[in-house]
């Protein structure tokens, strides 16, 4: 499946790079922590950083793997890897938002 993605033009091979994982795990955990933050007072932009976070930790599980997003469609391309590693109940969720 991820030779499909690569074919796709969605992903490209990247060297590991621990720091691009820390870094977007970092960026996930503050978004996380600011959606939390904002839920009472703004559900809207909650739930617009909360994606955002989840998008981060995906971009993280692509950067440990070797893999970036590439193209026009990155979210897309970051929900099908995310597929491959995950089980189905929680990538569901990622694509419908």
């Amino acid at each position: 499946m991820i030779d499909d993605l690569v074919r796709q033009g969605l992903i490209k091979r990247l060297p590991v790079d621990r720091k691009k994982v820390d870094d977007a795990l970092a960026h996930a955990t503050r978004d996380l922590a600011t959606a939390g933050t904002l839920v009472a007072s703004d559900q809207d932009w909650a739930y617009t950083i909360a994606y955002n976070a989840v998008l981060q930790a995906g971009r993280a599980l692509m950067f440990a793997n070797g893999y970036r997003p590439d193209g026009a469609n990155q979210h897309v391309a970051v929900v099908k890897f995310a597929e491959i590693y995950l089980e189905p109940a929680d990538t569901v969720i990622f694509d419908r938002m």
